[in-house]
């Protein structure tokens, strides 16, 4: 009878603990997201490519990159590095950039913050991809700094930092993969121009109108919108080369648009459009170019050329 009686709750527990595991297994399909990809045949490899891909929000931004000591015991660190060095004569930015270029240093620098600003304000949190993105954080501490100094970076905005990463400082972290560093009057020298034209009223115009990008409200580098623009004020140089023919023709530009483009399809392509109106007859005139900005990268789909309004 002792036995029946222990065999009876022994099936009990069995059919507790069946009964249990399949409402874990229930409540486990439950919260299975229905992207997952496990086993769910609604969602293709397509389509899910495709929600991963409008999840991912990419950078292409410009501005300047600025170190920054994390933690208190890396910068004790680096003045003890320093007080072993010369130093007498030499400006801040140099001593930083001697001693994050040398190899015995290089911890400090692998250990640093890495800030972007944009106009003075500090936007993002810098984390470097690769060995060449990080290299360009180091030269970014050049040693003869100018106001017109840049930095272009590229690379896939994440979640907003932790307070210890930065010394305190919460900013969203970008990834980076690529990293251009030029200063704007370089930029405008090697933009090809016809001979016999006026050196300091193509630098001027073309200096306005590079200014005039960078300064858009809100210009994060973020958005469709300001990532065509971006990449076209450092990658395409037919913009500068036109609108200085513009203002020789008496035109101003008015304003920049940048809008979807009909040849859009499995692509995300934007239409960038240059307005220039004359300043003696009032006189429109547009012109436009095709960028894809469908992935990290964005390239040229159609160059310069007139705009018609449909």
């Amino acid at each position: 009878m002792l036995e029946r009686e222990e065999q009876v709750g022994l099936n009990k527990e069995n059919n507790y603990e069946y009964s249990q595991h399949d409402k874990d297994i229930k409540d486990t399909n439950q919260i299975i997201p229905s992207d997952c990809g496990c086993g769910n045949t609604s969602n293709t490899l397509v389509e899910k490519s495709t929600m991963s891909q409008s999840r991912t929000q990419y950078i292409h931004a410009i501005g300047k990159i600025v170190p920054r000591f994390p933690r208190k015991d890396l910068e004790k660190e680096y003045y003890q590095i320093m007080h072993g060095l010369e130093t007498k004569g030499k400006l801040d930015n140099e001593i930083m950039s001697s001693i994050f270029s040398d190899e015995n240093y290089k911890y400090i620098a692998y250990e640093m913050c890495w800030v972007f600003t944009i106009e003075g304000l500090e936007i993002y949190i810098l984390r470097a991809n690769n060995r060449e993105a990080f290299e360009q954080f180091v030269e970014s501490t050049n040693a003869s700094p100018t106001v017109n100094d840049i930095n272009v970076v590229i690379g896939t905005k994440g979640p907003l930092s932790s307070p210890e990463l930065c010394n305190g400082l919460i900013l969203p972290v970008v990834t980076v993969d690529k990293v251009y560093s030029i200063d704007k009057d370089s930029l405008l020298k090697v933009i090809p121009r016809n001979t016999g034209e006026d050196e300091k009223t193509f630098n001027d115009t073309s200096g306005e109108l590079f200014n005039r990008i960078i300064q858009m409200a809100d210009n994060l580098g973020a958005t469709d919108e300001h990532r065509a623009l971006n990449y076209l004020s450092v990658r395409y140089d037919a913009i500068y080369a036109h609108s200085y023919k513009m203002n020789l023709d008496d035109f101003s530009l008015t304003a920049i648009d940048v809008l979807p483009s009909r040849l859009s399809g499995t692509r995300k392509i934007v239409d960038v459009i240059f307005t220039y109106r004359n300043r003696q007859t009032d006189f429109i005139d547009k012109y436009f170019m095709r960028v894809d900005i469908n992935e990290k990268y964005p390239f040229l789909v159609s160059p310069l050329s007139a705009y018609y309004n449909r």
